[in-house]
C-alpha cells in the first residue's frame, strides 16, 4: 500500500511524500532506528552519526536541495539537528517550497532543539 501510494499523483503530495518515506525507513529496517544523540525519538531517517561541525554546510546544501531525493533531505536535516544547527534548518524551512511533509519535520525538529535561534 505504501508503494502504490508513494507513487499516486505522480508522487508529488503530502501524501505520497510520506508513504516514500515511510517505505524507505522500512526497507533500512535493519538500521539503528533511534539516532545516537540525545533524542529519544523514532526518526523515519538516521542523521549520520559520524558528523562533524565542519560538516554543517554540506549538510545544509544536501538539505536545501529542493530537486533532490527526499529521504536524503531527511539524512541531512536529522544530521543537522543532532549537531544542533538550528540556524541552518530555520533557514531551510524559510526556504523550502517544495515538500510541505519536509517543512513539518524541519519545525518539528527546530522544536526538539528548543534554540532561540529557532524563533
Amino acid at each position: 500500500a505504501l508503494e502504490r501510494f508513494a507513487r499516486h499523483g505522480g508522487g508529488v503530495g503530502p501524501l505520497a511524500e510520506t508513504c516514500y518515506l515511510a517505505a524507505e525507513g522500512i526497507r533500512r529496517r535493519n538500521t539503528r532506528r533511534v539516532c545516537a544523540c540525545q533524542y529519544a525519538s523514532h526518526d523515519p531517517a538516521i542523521g549520520d552519526v559520524g558528523a562533524q561541525q565542519e560538516d554543517v554546510p554540506r549538510y545544509r546544501t544536501q538539505l536545501e536541495e529542493q530537486g533532490g531525493d527526499l529521504f536524503q533531505r531527511y539524512v541531512a536535516m536529522f544530521t543537522l539537528r543532532n549537531l544542533g544547527a538550528a540556524d541552518a534548518l530555520a533557514e531551510a524551512l524559510g526556504r523550502d517550497r517544495s515538500s510541505v511533509v519536509l517543512r513539518h519535520e524541519l519545525a518539528f525538529v527546530l522544536g526538539q532543539l528548543e534554540d532561540d535561534a529557532a524563533l
